[in-house]
C-alpha cells in the first residue's frame, strides 16, 4: 500500500487532491503506519471472505491511500454508472462513522456474478430486485470481514453496510459531507480480482474515521505490553529457577536446547486464522426443532400413547434449524418422497453463524 507525502498534494482520478495539512488535522507518522498495516490486513481478509462467500478465487491488491475532495469524487462518479455502498464503522458502542464504497456498475456485477449493465437495470422493478440481491451479498461480506478484522482490538468495533444504491453520487457525497461536518476525506483505492474479473474500488473515508481507527489500532498495540507486565506481577507461587535450585543445594545442569529443524511444507496452513479449508470437512450435528414446552415431572410421568403435548409454536410457523445447538436458520417442513425434510426460508446473520461455529 502506498501513502502520500503529508506535505504535498496528490492527483488521483483526474482531480486535484488537497494538501492534508489544509484539509483538517494531519495524520501522524504513527497513525499512518498503523493505517498502512490495517489496510494490508483488511485487503487480505476481504480476499479470504470473498473467496468463501462467492465460492470463487478472489484477491484484493494495489491499495493506495490519498487525500481527496468531495467535489473531485462527485465529478469522477457523476459520469460513471456505479454501485455505492454506505458503510457504517463503529469503533466503540458510542462512536460510529459513515464512509462510502464506490465501484463502476458493470465491474461490480462481474465480480459479484450478476448482470448490472444499464440495460439490465433499465426497468425499475428489475433494478430493485438486483439491488436487494447485491445488498444481501455485500452485507454478508461486511459482517464476516468485521468479525475477522477486529478480533485483536481492545474494544468492540464493527463494520456494516448501512445502505446500497445504484448511481446517485450527489446523494452519497451529500450525506458524507453532512455527517463529517464538511471535513475533506481521504480515498482508499484498491483492485479486486475474482476469477479473472477485475473491479476498481474507491473507499471514501472521512478524516475523523481514519483518526479513530488509528487510535483504536495504536491502543491495541500499547495494551499488549501493559497486559504482559500485569500478568507477570500477579500474585502466585514463585517460579522454580536455577538460582533457587542452587540455594537449595540441588545440582543444576544447564545446556543449550536442541530443536529439530522443520522445513515449511507447500500446503502448510496459515497461522493467521484466515484459512477455512482446515475445518471444511468437520462433521456438525444439524437439528430441526419443531417447538418446546415446559412440563412438571408429574405431567411427564402421565404421558402415554395418545397423549398430546402442546408446543410453544403456532401452527404453520417456521421451524428452527440448529447446528451443534446453535440457531442458524429457519424453515418449513416438507415431504421428500416418503421422508420429512426442511426447506430453508431464512438464514440468520453471518455474524451469528460465524460466532456459533467458533
Amino acid at each position: 500500500m502506498s501513502l502520500p507525502d503529508k506535505n504535498r498534494s496528490t492527483s488521483k482520478g483526474g482531480h486535484n487532491a488537497p494538501n492534508p495539512e489544509e484539509a483538517g488535522p494531519a495524520l501522524s507518522e504513527a497513525e499512518l503506519t498503523a493505517l498502512t498495516e490495517f489496510a494490508g490486513r483488511l485487503a487480505e481478509i476481504c480476499g479470504v471472505v470473498l473467496d468463501n462467500v462467492l465460492s470463487r478465487s478472489a484477491t484484493v491488491k494495489d491499495a493506495a491511500l490519498a487525500p481527496a475532495t468531495y467535489e473531485g469524487i462527485l465529478a469522477e462518479f457523476s459520469e460513471t454508472p456505479h454501485l455505492a455502498l454506505e458503510v457504517r464503522t463503529a469503533v466503540s458502542e458510542a462512536e460510529a462513522y459513515l464512509s462510502a464504497l464506490l465501484c463502476p456498475l458493470e465491474q461490480a456485477g462481474q465480480v459479484l456474478g450478476t448482470e448490472l449493465s444499464p440495460e439490465a437495470l433499465a426497468d425499475d422493478a428489475a433494478a430493485a430486485q438486483h439491488l436487494a440481491a447485491v445488498s444481501k451479498t455485500v452485507s454478508e461480506i461486511a459482517d464476516l470481514v468485521s468479525l475477522m478484522l477486529f478480533t485483536d482490538t481492545p474494544q468492540k468495533a464493527e463494520i456494516a453496510v448501512a445502505e446500497a444504491r445504484f448511481n446517485s453520487p450527489e446523494e452519497t457525497v451529500g450525506i458524507l459531507q453532512d455527517v463529517s461536518g464538511g471535513e475533506e476525506p481521504f480515498r482508499l483505492d484498491y483492485t479486486l480480482e475474482v476469477d479473472g474479473a477485475v473491479a476498481r474500488l474507491t473507499h471514501v473515508l472521512p478524516r475523523s474515521l481514519l483518526h479513530a481507527l488509528a487510535g483504536l489500532l495504536t491502543a491495541g498495540e500499547e495494551a499488549a505490553p501493559e497486559d504482559a507486565g500485569a500478568a507477570g506481577s500477579a500474585a502466585g507461587p514463585a517460579p522454580f529457577t536455577a538460582q533457587a535450585a542452587r540455594d537449595a543445594g540441588e545440582p543444576v545442569s544447564v545446556h543449550p536446547a536442541q530443536f529439530t529443524a522443520f522445513a515449511p511444507s507447500a500446503g502448510e496452513q496459515r497461522e493467521d486464522g484466515l484459512g477455512l479449508d482446515l475445518i471444511l470437512d468437520v462433521t456438525l450435528r444439524v437439528t430441526v426443532e419443531l417447538g418446546r414446552t415446559t412440563m412438571t415431572v408429574q405431567d411427564v410421568l402421565q404421558l402415554g400413547p395418545g397423549s398430546v403435548v402442546e408446543l410453544d409454536r403456532v401452527a404453520g410457523e417456521a421451524v428452527d434449524i440448529l447446528v451443534n445447538g446453535r440457531l442458524i436458520a429457519k424453515g418449513e417442513v416438507v415431504v421428500v418422497d416418503e421422508n420429512f425434510g426442511v426447506r430453508v426460508t431464512e438464514i440468520v446473520s453471518p455474524r451469528t453463524r460465524a460466532a456459533a461455529l467458533r
